[in-house]
């Protein structure tokens, strides 16, 4: 899945997308995130060491758990947006 196509289906979602400078410090570099605004949890990709990582932040206790690493930036989103989609139906419950 594309960048451009998988912030198109979370907006469906309700996330948006935000910045790290400012909303969570303790990033050198800056990142984007997906924030679910019904609750602090962010998530991301990002690129290193050849790999594209895929993580979830929770704000409120700042903890990161990265969900996966993936060859492509393609396959990156897809599993990112997997893995938002079921978090928002098991939220929804």
């Amino acid at each position: 899945m594309k960048k451009l196509e998988f912030e198109s289906k979370i907006g469906e979602l309700g996330l948006r997308k935000i910045y790290s400078e400012g909303v969570l410090q303790n990033y050198k570099q800056q990142r984007e995130f997906y924030k679910l605004s019904q609750n602090g949890v962010f998530f991301g990709c990002y690129f290193s060491k050849n790999e594209y990582v895929v993580f979830f932040k929770d704000s409120e206790r700042g903890i990161e758990k990265m969900i996966g690493q993936f060859k492509t930036e393609d396959e990156a989103y897809e599993n990112l947006y997997k893995v938002i989609k079921n978090w928002d139906e098991e939220h929804k419950k």
